[in-house]
């Protein structure tokens, strides 16, 4: 099934929702205010791609996806651009494009009429509630961001694992906070790779506050050609690493060069 070519203004709630799809292509759209752009819950082999999306929640948001690819989008929110809450295989996000803030406000903010964008990408699998399952084989390539919280934030929930996430050719900037990678509640990541990522950084935390990246039960965690500035020439700390069996960073560069890398709970960090 092919969905082409269509507009939906202020959307009573999703615009687009959808339950347990297969083989279907939603392209050429321009989805403006109303909450979630396009929700998911189960989905094979999807394909969604040259469309444009300007939401009051999350742009695209769902999970119990398979085979599952973004391309080719421009997205813009006032919450957040991407949102997997649900376990996940085989997930391509590229060749798009996040800019924050939201153009309409926050459906849920009430008074605030809040816009900032929150997080670009924000994989938490569980954060709607309980949900058994792994977020594997993602892929996240050649994005162009600007302008808002998070560039990317991982985050696992009870009963959630993670393996084989491949975060490439990501140029961003006026990011406010940290690349987020955390599990809390037992479950792991492995094999996470950061590659080809420059990123300008305006951070809102204090001066001892993390500004580049903060890593947190991860088995192999590699990081290559990496050019993260920050704006505050008072800040301190870039990179933070708790419990991370396998750290190996190749041509990692920080400006300002004096701030730190802070290990704990860690093993040696390997430069190849």
């Amino acid at each position: 099934m092919t969905i082409s070519n269509i507009t939906v203004q202020k959307a009573g709630n999703y615009a687009i929702l959808g339950y347990s799809l297969d083989n279907v292509i939603l392209q050429n759209m321009h989805i403006k205010q109303g909450w979630d752009g396009i929700h998911i819950r189960g989905g094979n082999n999807i394909l969604i791609r040259n469309s444009t999306f300007e939401t009051g929640d999350d742009a695209i948001a769902g999970g119990y996806w398979n085979n599952f690819v973004i391309t080719d989008c421009k997205i813009n929110s006032s919450c957040n651009g991407i949102r997997v809450i649900m376990p996940v295989d085989g997930v391509k996000i590229e060749h798009s494009s996040f800019e924050g803030p939201g153009v309409f406000t926050h459906r849920t903010s009430g008074a605030a009429h809040r816009t900032n964008m929150l997080a670009g990408i924000y994989i938490q699998p569980g954060g709607w509630g309980v949900t058994k399952g792994d977020i594997n084989n993602v892929t996240i390539n050649d994005l162009k961001m600007h302008n808002m919280d998070n560039a990317l934030m991982l985050n696992l929930n009870r009963e959630n694992n993670a393996n084989n996430i491949l975060i490439t050719n990501i140029v961003a900037d006026s990011i406010r906070g940290a690349f987020y990678i955390h599990s809390h509640n037992g479950g792991y990541f492995d094999h996470i790779t950061l590659e080809n990522i420059d990123v300008k950084f305006t951070p809102t935390t204090t001066p001892d506050g993390v500004w580049a990246l903060s890593v947190n039960n991860v088995q192999h965690l590699r990081l290559k050609n990496i050019n993260w500035e920050c704006s505050r020439l008072d800040a301190k700390l870039a990179i933070q690493l708790k419990n991370v069996t396998f750290p190996t960073l190749e041509n990692v560069k920080l400006l300002p060069k004096d701030n730190q890398i802070n290990v704990e709970n860690s093993g040696d960090i390997q430069s190849n």
